[in-house]
């Protein structure tokens, strides 16, 4: 027996945008990636924590 079903498996060209910014105390990098596949909306990931 599967302990997975497949729900979707898509390739796309996506668009990315790397930011990064600091403070007095902490510096913030994200990577934001601009896709169709989720209704439109962007995804945001924080390159320190994931």
């Amino acid at each position: 027996m599967d302990l997975f079903e497949k729900l979707y498996d898509e390739h796309e060209n996506v668009k990315v945008r790397f930011v990064g910014f600091t403070t007095e105390l902490t510096r913030y990098d994200f990577g934001i990636v601009f896709t169709n596949l989720f209704f439109g909306k962007p995804l945001v990931v924080c390159m320190q924590t994931g």
